[in-house]
């Protein structure tokens, strides 16, 4: 396995010396690595993950949220993919997905950390859909057991498309959510937690 720099990702060369440790200049978006983040080996994360999004390339990505098609379809959120990460200076949130209600839907969002107003986590639990829902359902099945069964699963789609997670930002320019219904409660607060360090 492949030893890797600390201070800049790359894989260290035979002599065992990064070119960043002996006074060589490389800038580390372009050598594929850079340090900061949860993924890849060692929390480093891979700059071609993100270089689609990044403005400057002197920002290192400190945490991120990223997902690939399969997460997104399973957490029902159609087909498509997330990136949402900060770096030290800004917070990067593209999403693009499609799905039968809506179409496709993209979204390329980044703004200053500087300029984040308030940050809040919306945990959206519609229970009160699936208490009407059982009561209609109920009512219907007394009178007529098909139109009770499509009412149930109506009841059911609406709970599970509204049920989740959800991330806004505001700054000086206004509001913006996002789904995060394919990440666990406890990761996206952790996410927001270390943001929120940063601003």
């Amino acid at each position: 396995m492949a030893n890797y720099c600390l201070k800049c990702g790359r894989p260290i060369p035979a002599n065992g010396i990064c070119s960043c440790q002996s006074g060589g200049s490389h800038n580390p978006f372009n050598s594929g690595n850079i340090t900061g983040g949860m993924n890849g080996p060692t929390g480093k994360v891979y700059a071609g993950q993100y270089s689609d999004c990044i403005v400057d390339s002197s920002e290192q990505v400190i945490d991120s949220l990223s997902d690939g098609a399969v997460k997104t379809f399973v957490s029902g959120e159609g087909l498509g993919s997330n990136k949402i990460f900060f770096t030290n200076k800004r917070l990067y949130i593209k999403t693009k997905r499609f799905t039968l209600t809506h179409g496709l839907s993209t979204l390329n969002y980044n703004v200053d950390l500087k300029d984040i107003t308030a940050l809040s986590v919306l945990h959206i639990n519609p229970i009160q859909v699936i208490v009407i829902g059982l009561i209609a359902t109920i009512l219907l099945l007394l009178s007529n057991v098909g139109v009770g069964i499509i009412v149930a699963l109506i009841f059911t789609a609406i709970y599970f498309t509204t049920k989740g997670v959800y991330l806004s930002v505001s700054c000086a320019g206004g509001t913006t959510t996002t789904s995060l219904k394919m990440y666990s409660y406890t990761s996206v607060m952790s996410f927001v937690k270390n943001l929120r360090k940063h601003i």
